[in-house]
């Protein structure tokens, strides 16, 4: 029975303050994962007073986790740049007459074997001149596909993602506030529901013993058990459970689906955007190491193709000789045409870029365990901590109602 000497009304307002309890400690949990973006406190010595973002304060440690994620379950390296096309290729060997036309000409010819080259008879000349406009566009296709080949070889996703999400945590905190804002908002619903619920319970309570600590009990236990709960009923249950006649599945995975052509828009995007896959490109052909191979390797075909007109050579011109100096010279001009080769990439690669559909597929057949760590890892290692903030805001809160009471 009520007690006579609490009004009613005050005993009204319990469940009412322990809803906001409930949705303001979870609320605050939210925006504590992502703000402040800097250190917001004081530092003395090893003692810190104050907050940054989680995002933003283990930008870094998330970075490599989300690197990791990606290059084991959600992209692979032979898969960002599609096979080569001939007639693609092509096209794009037209786009750089500086480069093709020499050589499909014969043009190229003079500088390349020198003297030799005064020491052939017009008929040899000619032969020569014909197997190479016959043999240079294939070769050069080749060379494409082969420079595709050894940069996948190359290409590091874990290294590229984590790199660039580690440069930008707001490039971070973009990617999960985007994906995760509905279940970051039923996560301040939660708050309130559930603390409007204990709240009633609690009232109840006070009403029949009328024990003031509980109002201290209840408020740390609304605080942090309401972030608790709240964040679990985000993740789980994975699969759908039926609970007093209601069917629940955890908000996450129920929208595998959605947010898998979420995260591969914002991925496609911002996270590694064409411009990006370009700006990779052209760091490995400019590696010595890289330039190196590709030479050796050009080289070898060079020489084998060289042999089949051998026979129009001087005697004293061997196969690897003009191999080596042709691979010089083409070297020396491409250094001339650095950003008029990343334009053309990007233009050819673009629409052909699959990394966004690439992305939602891979994410799509996830087993729910798996794709529960793709956001999951944002507030894991912190959950303790913003429990223990729900406890301690819920208690302070309670102190002035508390006092209020008095």
């Amino acid at each position: 029975m009520l007690s006579q000497d609490i009004p009613l009304e005050w005993l009204l307002v319990i469940p009412v303050v322990a809803g906001f309890i409930g949705w303001f400690t979870n609320w605050l949990a939210i925006k504590m994962i992502f703000y402040p973006k800097k250190y917001l406190g004081i530092r003395l010595g090893r003692l810190h007073l104050g907050w940054q973002g989680i995002i933003h304060r283990k930008a870094d440690g998330f970075a490599r986790v989300v690197g990791k994620q990606v290059s084991e379950q959600i992209l692979q390296s032979d898969t960002l740049i599609p096979e080569v096309d001939p007639k693609i290729a092509n096209e794009f060997i037209d786009r750089f007459p500086e480069l093709w036309n020499e050589i499909e000409s014969g043009q190229l010819l003079p500088d390349l074997l020198g003297e030799q080259w005064e020491k052939m008879s017009p008929m040899q000349r000619q032969m020569v001149s014909m197997q190479i406009r016959f043999d240079s566009r294939s070769l050069f296709i080749e060379i494409i596909k082969m420079t595709r080949q050894k940069f996948i070889e190359r290409f590091d996703m874990r290294a590229v993602v984590t790199r660039r999400l580690s440069n930008d945590s707001h490039l971070l905190a973009k990617l999960y506030g985007d994906i995760a804002r509905p279940e970051l908002k039923r996560i301040e619903v939660f708050g309130l529901y559930f603390g409007f619920l204990i709240g009633a319970a609690e009232a109840l309570l006070f009403s029949m013993f009328e024990l003031n600590w509980l109002i201290f009990i209840f408020g740390i236990l609304i605080g942090a058990f309401t972030n608790w709960l709240a964040i679990e009923m985000i993740f789980k249950p994975r699969h759908p459970v039926n609970i007093l006649g209601f069917k629940y599945q955890g908000l996450f995975p129920k929208r595998q689906s959605e947010i898998a052509v979420q995260f591969g828009e914002i991925g496609a995007t911002h996270v590694l955007p064409v411009s990006a896959l370009v700006e990779e490109i052209m760091a490995t052909l400019q590696q010595q190491d890289f330039i190196g191979e590709l030479e050796d390797t050009s080289k070898r075909w060079l020489t084998r193709i060289v042999e089949n007109y051998r026979s129009h050579l001087p005697d004293d011109v061997s196969s690897e000789w003009i191999a080596n100096k042709a691979v010089d010279l083409f070297y020396q001009k491409k250094l001339h045409v650095q950003e008029e080769l990343s334009v053309e990439f990007e233009r050819l690669l673009a629409p052909r870029y699959r990394v966004s559909e690439l992305i939602t597929e891979n994410l799509l057949q996830l087993p729910k365990e798996k794709f529960e760590r793709v956001l999951r890892i944002v507030v894991e290692q912190d959950e303790t901590t913003l429990i223990l903030i729900g406890a301690v805001i819920g208690f302070m809160i309670s102190a002035v109602q508390f006092s209020v009471f008095s």
